[in-house]
């Protein structure tokens, strides 16, 4: 069995909507597959009329994901991109409520997926999903700010996440 690059686990995650672990080893024959199954799944879910703004934030996210998949992918000697913090984010998108906003995809730094959402009247919210699956959140509202880090656990939007980004995004 050969072990794929990172980049190519980034287009099979694509393919398959970041079902797969990254530290799996897949055949050849096993990536096909998987491309070839992901593809009405991806499909799908990039139908807007089915999945709003849900399918184009997933989108953005591999799309970042892919972007910078190596190392210095920013050309400061930024980190790359760590699949299980893309995993994340994405159960966090997927998780987020119908008709909520969905915020902008940001590579970190550090590795990390930040989900970020900017509202009227100098108000920011900001997510960094980590691959521990802690969320760490940040958020200035007018004079109010602060921090805080939340457990996630991969299936329900925790209460504060849901408070703070319809905060920012109201009028």
């Amino acid at each position: 069995m050969k072990t794929i690059s990172k980049r190519d686990f980034v287009a099979f995650g694509v393919a398959v909507g970041g079902l797969a672990s990254p530290r799996l080893a897949f055949s050849q024959e096993a990536v096909y597959v998987g491309k070839a199954a992901g593809s009405a799944r991806i499909g799908l879910e990039q139908s807007h009329a089915l999945f709003g703004n849900r399918a184009h934030a997933i989108s953005e996210l591999w799309a970042v994901a892919e972007r910078c998949a190596e190392a210095d992918w920013d050309g400061y000697g930024a980190e790359a991109i760590d699949l299980d913090s893309v995993l994340i984010a994405q159960r966090l998108l997927r998780a987020l409520p119908e008709g909520d906003p969905m915020p902008e995809i940001t590579p970190e730094p550090d590795g990390h997926v930040s989900l970020d959402w900017f509202g009227p009247h100098r108000r920011v919210f900001s997510v960094s999903a980590s691959p521990n699956g802690r969320l760490a959140c940040a958020w200035l509202n007018a004079s109010e700010r602060g921090h805080s880090v939340i457990r996630f656990d991969g299936e329900r939007v925790p209460r504060e996440v849901l408070t703070r980004a319809r905060e920012t995004m109201r009028p």
